[in-house]
């Protein structure tokens, strides 16, 4: 894996980790003891608890949520804020890369501007994005 002090981790990530994923669980849990070890400062947005809280509301596993909150709080997450600046730099992104999702871009821009070195994540459309290195769960371990 690619050496870094600074990574920011979107929303697939904690929900391999946390909801044990056949295929990317345990890849996700080497991430997380990777960082760890190399005492990485780690950084999400609140995008991220938003996107992981859907389906354990929908399917009434609230402690699922509370689990990951716990989760952000143990690991020492830096929770970035999501100003106009980084709406800003949002709005660039998605102008040149026309296919990023809002939610995406949003993710991107707090990533580069809190300056992440990597961005962690399993969306493989986010590789176009040349202003961070996108790094993949599933090339985890290759």
């Amino acid at each position: 894996m690619k050496d870094f002090k600074s990574a920011f981790v979107d929303t697939a990530v904690f929900i391999y980790l946390l909801e044990d994923h056949p295929d990317f669980g345990e890849k996700a849990e080497f991430f997380f003891q990777y960082a760890s070890v190399k005492k990485a400062q780690l950084f999400t947005t609140v995008l991220s608890y938003l996107e992981f809280c859907i389906k354990p509301y929908q399917e009434n596993r609230e402690s699922l949520a509370a689990i990951f909150l716990d989760f952000l709080h143990e690991a020492n997450f830096t929770t970035g804020i999501i100003d106009l600046s980084i709406c800003d730099e949002a709005a660039r992104l998605r102008a040149q890369y026309p296919a990023l999702k809002s939610v995406d871009a949003l993710q991107l821009a707090s990533a580069i501007k809190c300056e992440c070195e990597v961005f962690m994540t399993n969306d493989r459309r986010l590789r176009q994005v040349n202003e961070i290195e996108v790094l993949l769960v599933e090339d985890l371990g290759k």
